[in-house]
């Protein structure tokens, strides 16, 4: 498995903290669905109680892309439905898969970037120490 630099970013939504972005790149013998689950569980663990959208969150993990799957179902979307307009999920994401390419706008990931960054000024994303 492999991690990216954690960013340092705005919120996004109500919330007034600062937060700390980061990705992992690594292999999964089980289903996607499978991964989120332990993704949830992990945050669980963590003690994230969930509550309302957009509330202040101890740990909040989420899963961007699998390969080059797509998949809408219940409460479950592949690749997130937001990734695109997110510098922060990105950034980390052109870290380690800069040419992974989303199945349905057909771009690459350091496509999707740069076009968000054109359309408006770069977000602060300094380095936060973080432990290895």
């Amino acid at each position: 498995m492999t991690r990216a630099p954690i960013i340092e970013t705005a919120p996004v939504g109500p919330s007034h903290r600062r937060f700390a972005n980061s990705a992992v790149l690594g292999l999964w013998q089980g289903s996607p669905q499978e991964l989120l689950l332990c993704c949830k569980q992990i945050e669980e663990d963590f003690g994230r109680r969930r509550s309302r959208r957009w509330a202040a969150r101890v740990l909040d993990l989420d899963l961007i892309a699998v390969e080059q799957l797509e998949i809408r179902a219940r409460g479950f979307i592949l690749p997130h439905y937001a990734m695109a307009e997110r510098d922060f999920v990105l950034t980390p994401m052109a870290a380690l898969w800069p040419g992974w390419r989303h199945p349905r706008l057909h771009l690459t990931v350091r496509q999707m970037l740069a076009r968000i960054r054109k359309s408006k000024p770069v977000r602060d994303r300094s380095p936060v120490s973080a432990c290895h």
